[in-house]
């Protein structure tokens, strides 16, 4: 249970600090400068100032994390389940592998109870948050005020670099090696390294079937899911038009929905109940992508809209231009770097998803993140580091574009 515990840790303590270092970089520091003018102490201004103000932030990002550990599958199924360790999310799939109607059932209910704690807390995180002012985000320009650790310098920095370690050089370096070593039962030894277990991997058609199809069924999931971001985030921010939030809002309940949620709601849809079958084809996987990661495109896409001014729209139309023209001349060529980043949101997590794709995939459509679950289950150690490689060399490629485009503002 605690190793199990630690590793969801490791996996999703980047939520929390994603969502806590860009409020602090927003802050204005101008409340601890005043209040260390007072005579208040670092110290005394991190607990009196810094921290009551980051109260929302700490508490969004904890809420988050517990969202996603709460509805992950993948690391308790391979971490849990060998030591007879069971959640919500694999007790769900063990219900649904079931295929009775019973088993659906139970599945169901599991699911509704996990969406039920997810939105309890949420609302509990809102009501506390909406009891008290914690508006610091002035019209003028601020930047975040540095610290200088003084003696603590080396202790901080030894805790960074251990963090780092555990984290992630170590496991990510035994995945490397992992790849690398020609014989498992032999020692570690430069005579034991090479690329020999590569060549049956991506020789072979089942595995880079897997890997074709993820790359299929992300691109397409993202071109589908910029093009409808586009289309909600203009018409969240540059129209008046009454409900124009409601596909905004519809968007953000999909993305905080749990993905197993989503997976067991699109199997009771699409199974046929309701005249249209989905189940097992790649249309199903492309709309549990589009539901679950369109809610960063869209806001990324609204964020740059919102800094373009009216004024130039107005100009291009008082000059005869069209609606359209104006949207192909202007717009989009100003909103052209988040578009891109928006894509890359929806690609890079459906290319390796692991939940939704685990129940809805068929014969047919089997994903690189099911074939990898496979493999680890199956204690076929080699193989699944050599794809565990190649998704994080894709990632890597992925997040520098990602970074190049947004200037380093968004990233995954």
């Amino acid at each position: 249970m605690a190793g199990l515990g630690w590793v969801l840790t490791l996996f999703y303590s980047p939520f929390a600090f994603i969502t806590i270092s860009r409020a602090m970089e927003k802050m204005d520091p101008t409340l601890e400068e005043a209040a260390r003018v007072s005579g208040a102490s670092p110290m005394r201004t991190v607990f009196d100032v810094t921290l009551p103000l980051m109260a929302p932030s700490i508490l969004a990002g904890g809420l988050l994390v517990f969202i996603a550990a709460g509805s992950c599958f993948g690391i308790p199924a391979i971490v849990g389940m060998p030591g007879n360790i069971e959640v919500m999310t694999t007790r769900i799939v063990t219900y649904i592998y079931m295929g009775d109607t019973a088993g659906v059932r139970d599945a169901t209910a599991l699911a509704a109870s996990l969406m039920f704690l997810a939105n309890i807390l949420l609302f509990g995180m809102t009501w506390m948050v909406g009891k008290k002012d914690y508006t610091t985000i002035s019209g003028k320009s601020t930047r975040p005020n540095i610290v200088e650790l003084g003696k603590w310098k080396w202790p901080c920095f030894c805790l960074v670099g251990a963090y780092s370690m555990i984290s992630i050089i170590i496991p990510l370096g035994s995945i490397v090696l992992t790849s690398l070593i020609i014989t498992l039962s032999k020692p570690i030894a430069l005579d034991n390294l090479g690329f020999d277990a590569w060549i049956p991997v991506i020789t072979s058609s089942q595995y880079m079937e897997s890997v074709w199809n993820s790359v299929v069924y992300a691109v397409i999931a993202a071109c589908i899911g910029t093009l409808i971001s586009i289309f909600i985030a203009y018409l969240a921010v540059k129209t008046r038009i009454k409900g124009r939030s409601l596909p905004d809002l519809l968007v953000v309940i999909g993305g905080s929905t749990p993905s197993i949620v989503i997976a067991l709601a699109l199997i009771i849809t699409f199974s046929g109940n309701f005249g249209l079958n989905l189940y097992s084809t790649m249309w199903i996987m492309v709309v549990a992508y589009l539901v679950k990661y369109m809610t960063m495109s869209v806001r990324t896409i609204a964020a740059s809209l919102s800094q373009v001014h009216i004024s130039l729209e107005e100009a291009a139309l008082n000059s005869g231009a069209s609606w359209l023209r104006c949207c192909k001349d202007i717009i989009m060529p100003l909103i052209a770097p988040s578009i891109v980043a928006g894509w890359f949101l929806i690609f890079m997590p459906s290319f390796y998803e692991l939940t939704m794709s685990l129940l809805l995939y068929g014969s047919d459509t089997k994903t690189i993140g099911v074939l990898l679950y496979e493999l680890q289950t199956y204690a076929d150690t080699q193989n699944a580091s050599v794809l565990s490689v190649i998704i994080l060399l894709i990632v890597l490629i992925g997040n520098l574009i990602l970074n190049k485009v947004s200037k380093g503002n968004v990233g995954i």
